[in-house]
């Protein structure tokens, strides 16, 4: 039923533009200027504004018997280098054997933390080993581990 909606619409559009096509196109001009500034203040700006305070958000992981014990190995360290107060942060840790490019974890890597942490505060946790690395016969000190698929959520 919508699709008549569309061919009247469009019907309508091309009448108007045949007896009065000054009008129509300059109503045409300024509804088009104003969903294009809709839309850079409502989407793009965001989206951007986002993207920036992300982009200040550090994560790093490091295999560190020493500190986290050998149920928790692996010391994970987040930065917040923006403005704005972390709520959440979602992320995912993928291994990988030193000068390959195949990630050796399976679906079991995903990682999130609730803590709270402020603009220019630094947090660190331990984790424990992704279980599909544990089954495997590798030595998991000798891997490369690196944070990707990270997800934050803001203080509002």
């Amino acid at each position: 039923m919508s699709w008549l909606v569309g061919i009247a619409v469009v019907i309508a559009f091309l009448w108007c533009l045949s007896n009065f096509p000054k009008q129509t196109l300059g109503l045409t001009a300024i509804i088009a200027v104003t969903l294009a500034g809709l839309y850079y203040v409502l989407v793009h700006a965001p989206e951007k504004k986002r993207e920036r305070l992300e982009a200040q958000i550090k994560v790093s992981v490091e295999y560190n018997v020493g500190n986290c014990g050998k149920t928790s190995p692996l010391v994970v360290l987040i930065v917040n280098e923006s403005q704005q107060t972390i709520n959440r942060f979602k992320w995912e840790i993928n291994a990988y054997r030193p000068g390959y490019s195949s990630e050796l974890t399976d679906f079991d890597n995903y990682y999130s933390t609730d803590k709270i942490i402020a603009p220019q505060e630094r947090w660190q946790a331990c984790y424990r080993l992704p279980r599909s690395l544990i089954s495997k016969e590798i030595e998991p000190a000798k891997l490369d581990y690196r944070i990707s698929s990270q997800s934050v959520w803001f203080a509002d």
